[in-house]
């Protein structure tokens, strides 16, 4: 036992070093024997490539016609002009040290090679070819006796394999050249050199090991008086190290949980300027609509009495035809009066308070609202209301609010282009238990699955720039929530929407009051 209690346990550095150190000579000696050969093989393909392009450009350049005229026909076309390509590729290849050259066409057919039985052919599965085509250059080395992934065939020499465009005046590749360079001397002087730096670092390796071995053995002993020593210190600093882990995970957590509270409080915050905002415009709106509906209202009420004297008056109309047309037109009055009284009552800002709300009546009074817009003129609206349905509590403004956009989407759903033509919307209204739920049902154009889930997020919208703000589904579920209340959505594509709303009934002692 050592001075804190610990067992003390002989680490003989010197054996330990005898077989690490002897790997480590042995893998350093093979590493730095790969990275030889990696960095020789790249060096190779490199330069080889350059050469390729070298040669490739020299003879688009210098037999174009020729070239062109082997591209249109396939290598079949001009026999001339194909003989003064061969000469001209041949005569350049024994001096590059090409062993093989073919040009294909962009659509990866073969329209000459130096093997004719090629030309013709096409390079099925080729992505050598294909990359090319694209405006690739693409080179690689194929040793012998292995498969050639380019062409499906074993070669039986060591290639350096090379794709590169050829590109008209206009910059579109027009032709794809591949050209084998025969390697196999180049990588046999490559593997001598390689087992001769693989040798003579080996050899200093083992060099140094034995000086070093020497000097760690005379350390070894020194280092057993401090090992138990150290293994206290180190048992230490591994609790000390745990503790701040912990503690640090721990402070990670509460950064991630503030900054996600941060970011949700951020989100919150624009959705409430957004609607802060929206209810000073529909104020300002509501303003001006009761100031208009007042000046509508006056002249109307003179209209109305006047026309009622002329009827009321005995002998003043004694023309049937003429008695019923003063009639309807105080029906139509009436009428101007009813819209006017709706408008008035929507846009004018409400109170925010709480009250029993009779949910039919509310869907019944914003659908007569909305009846008056272009688009719903349109559409067949259906209403389908459980006529024994209790009482909400709500706020009547921020309801009539949710009935109105879900209904609105629903239109925008039905009239789009690529919905099925007559299709209709259908609200319901049914009980379940303790609470109410409202369907609004479309017969539009449906939802994908991964839209419909991101469909009630703030600032999603699929409608097009000046179309939406992509809060009305976002301020429809934020509205609801705030009533202890759910929104749903189910869609497919092609065939429509329903958005459920669920709402708890208002409690039985506060219906008896209503």
């Amino acid at each position: 036992m050592d001075a804190v209690g610990l067992p003390v346990r002989r680490f003989r550095l010197a054996r330990h070093f005898a077989v690490m150190s002897l790997f480590s000579v042995v893998a350093a000696a093979l590493a730095l024997g790969y990275l030889y050969r990696t960095l020789a093989l790249r060096d190779l393909v490199f330069a080889t490539q350059r050469g390729s392009i070298a040669f490739a450009h020299t003879l688009a350049e210098v037999m174009e016609p020729e070239i062109t005229a082997v591209l249109a026909g396939l290598g079949r076309g001009d026999p001339a002009a194909r003989r003064r390509l061969d000469e001209a590729i041949r005569h350049r290849a024994a001096d590059f040290g090409a062993a093989k050259v073919r040009i294909f066409t962009p659509e990866g057919l073969i329209a000459y090679s130096t093997d004719p039985r090629e030309i013709g052919g096409e390079a099925l599965g080729n992505v050598g070819v294909s990359l090319a085509a694209g405006g690739e250059v693409v080179s690689g080395i194929v040793h012998r006796d292995r498969f050639n992934a380019y062409d499906r065939v074993r070669e039986d020499r060591d290639l350096v394999q090379t794709y590169l465009p050829v590109r008209d005046r206009d910059g579109a590749v027009r032709a794809v050249f591949e050209v084998y360079a025969d390697a196999t001397d180049l990588v046999a002087r490559m593997h001598r050199t390689h087992r001769t730096v693989v040798g003579g670092v080996a050899l200093v390796l083992l060099a140094l090991y034995g000086f070093l071995f020497l000097v760690v053995h005379r350390a070894d002993q020194v280092l057993q008086v401090q090992d138990a020593r150290l293994r206290a210190a180190l048992t230490d600093l591994e609790q000390a190290n745990e503790t701040l882990e912990q503690r640090v995970a721990e402070r990670t957590r509460e950064l991630e949980r503030e900054m996600a509270e941060r970011e949700r409080a951020q989100r919150e915050l624009e959705v409430t300027r957004r609607m802060a905002w929206q209810r000073e415009k529909m104020a300002a709106i509501g303003t001006l609509a009761a100031g208009i509906v007042h000046e509508i209202g006056n002249p109307l009420a003179g209209i109305t009495g006047l026309v009622q004297s002329v009827l009321d008056e005995p002998g003043a109309v004694t023309d049937a035809g003429a008695r019923e047309r003063l009639e309807l037109a105080l029906q139509e009055a009436a009428r101007i009066e009813r819209i006017g009284r709706d408008v008035s009552e929507f846009a004018v800002p409400q109170h925010e308070r709480r009250e029993l709300l009779d949910l039919n009546e509310l869907i019944g009074r914003t659908v007569r609202l909305l009846r008056h817009d272009e688009r719903l003129r349109r559409i067949e609206i259906g209403l389908e209301l459980d006529q024994g349905l209790p009482a909400v509590e709500g706020v009547a403004d921020q309801l009539m609010q949710v009935v109105m956009n879900l209904v609105l989407n629903a239109a925008d759903a039905v009239l789009d282009e690529r919905a099925r033509p007559g299709g209709g919307i259908r609200l319901r209204t049914r009980r379940e238990g303790a609470t109410a739920v409202l369907e609004v049902e479309d017969e539009g154009v449906g939802m994908e699955p991964s839209v419909a889930a991101q469909a009630t997020e703030a600032f999603f919208t699929t409608k097009g720039a000046g179309q939406g703000t992509g809060l009305g589904l976002a301020l429809c579920t934020s509205i609801v929530g705030a009533h202890r209340g759910e929104l749903a959505i189910r869609s497919r594509p092609g065939e429509g929407t329903t958005v459920t709303v669920r709402l708890p009934l208002a409690a039985a002692g506060e219906a008896r009051e209503a």
